[in-house]
């Protein structure tokens, strides 16, 4: 089998044949030229249609409003929590200073910090009864055998001594 010659020149002349010169429209093959896509099957153009407007961008963050809004409502909330827990919301709680002879005494604070509140006698968390309330002018801030004795100071003197029973003892 033989080899035909290549062409003068060593190259084909013009690319490789069959390839449809630049610009000029691609046909699939013999046979009618179909209609260009902006046109309808109907031999009218299709009408132009109005650009989409864009999608607004998400939002990043939170709206400032919602934002107060959480903000009021968790403070809301941890108010109504710290008046149930302190005070139940009714009137305000008295100290132990505060207290007159023959009342009762309940301890909420620590040995090392005792914090007294004056309750009623009938209720089952009274710890004292208070008997005798010492000041501190004119008293060696002493009391009777058998009490309790709490003390409350400012600026390191004592301001006042309370004497203190269990809360059945008259």
């Amino acid at each position: 089998m033989s080899i035909p010659p290549p062409p003068q020149g060593g190259h084909p002349p013009f690319g490789p044949q069959g390839q449809v010169p630049y610009g000029q429209p691609v046909r699939p093959g013999p046979g009618p030229v179909p209609p260009p896509a902006s046109a309808s099957p109907y031999g009218y153009p299709y009408p132009a249609q109005a650009p989409q407007p864009m999608a607004p961008p998400p939002r990043r963050g939170r709206n400032p409003s919602t934002v107060i809004g959480i903000i009021c409502l968790v403070l809301g909330l941890g108010f109504l929590a710290t008046m149930l827990l302190l005070g139940r919301g009714g009137e305000a709680a008295r100290v132990g200073r505060d207290a007159k002879v023959g009342e009762c005494l309940e301890h909420r604070g620590t040995r090392g910090d005792p914090v007294l509140f004056v309750i009623d006698c009938g209720d089952e968390k009274a710890d004292f009864r208070l008997v005798e309330r010492l000041s501190s002018v004119g008293s060696d801030g002493k009391c009777r055998a058998g009490l309790t004795r709490y003390e409350e100071s400012r600026n390191g003197r004592v301001v006042m001594t309370l004497c203190l029973a269990p809360p059945d003892a008259k």
